[in-house]
């Protein structure tokens, strides 16, 4: 599967995508191979196999890197490169700022915004196709294309973070994933390994709030710890429509007995924002 031409295959075009659920029970014999691709699937996707183009599954899992690379997806060294991707673009990366419309009617592309345009030679739409479609376009796309979007709806799920103050799973070698036909399908260990729990970690987030970018800065007035409740007061700084507001706020931490947070609250008047 060719993830920059995923509707051809050895030089020819692919036949009708068919539905994942179609392609399992057809090529699949045994009960757990389809228990596992079907836990795949929704752990990932957050959809039902018989929802998802197989089609647009072989695409996914090719541009990962093959199924193994995408199940080690949760490592800590994954969103560093988001991280550093960032640090490198500085400023240029712009926050709050959607996108309404996409023109590529001339030589370079024209993206705008609700604060101005951008031009560049390419664009990459990095969005669900629901969202994707309330963006205008032009010249249009294709019909197939938007009809697409238009029935693609956004997967639903629930997801609960569970901490502990010991990764217990790892003295026997075990990565802390597992499937299940129980309400609970799956579970994947998604913290760093060198991460810490309680207090420290909670601080250290703090005074990593105060690196954000310049279009929205938070600055630390003073914290304090009262036992198991760490308080914080803050003045957030956020560019809306070109204009700085600064907006006071108390942030209000709590943990439990074993040090893990059990509560995070802000306290602030949304009326200085608007």
């Amino acid at each position: 599967m060719p993830p920059h031409a995923p509707g051809r295959r050895h030089g020819r075009r692919s036949g009708t995508p068919k539905p994942a659920d179609t392609w399992i029970k057809q090529n699949l014999a045994t009960d757990g191979a389809k228990f596992a691709l079907h836990a795949a699937i929704v752990g990932y996707f957050s959809v039902e196999p018989s929802d998802l183009s197989f089609l647009h599954l072989l695409f996914y899992i090719s541009s990962g890197g093959g199924l193994e690379s995408l199940e080690a997806s949760s490592l800590a060294w994954r969103q560093e490169i988001p991280n550093r991707l960032a640090q490198r673009l500085g400023n240029r990366v712009s926050y709050n700022c959607p996108v309404r419309k996409i023109d590529q009617s001339g030589d370079k592309v024209v993206v705008g915004t609700d604060t101005g345009t951008v031009q560049a030679r390419r664009v990459i739409v990095a969005v669900s196709p629901q969202l994707a479609s309330r963006i205008q376009y032009e010249p249009a796309l294709p019909p197939s294309r938007d009809q697409y979007m238009q029935r693609m709806p956004l997967g639903s799920v629930i997801k609960c973070h569970a901490v502990y103050p010991h990764a217990f799973w790892r003295d026997n070698n075990s990565n802390g994933q597992l499937l299940s036909e129980e309400e609970v399908n799956s579970t994947f260990d998604n913290s760093p390994y060198n991460g810490i729990p309680g207090k420290e970690a909670v601080l250290g987030w703090l005074s990593e709030l105060q690196q954000r970018s310049a279009e929205d800065r938070i600055d630390i007035v003073r914290s304090s710890i009262d036992g198991t409740t760490i308080w914080a007061e803050r003045v957030d700084h956020h560019l809306i429509d070109g204009q700085w507001h600064d907006i006071p706020v108390m942030g209000i931490i709590e943990l439990n007995a074993d040090q893990q947070v059990v509560l995070m609250r802000d306290y602030f008047d949304p009326g200085l924002a608007l």
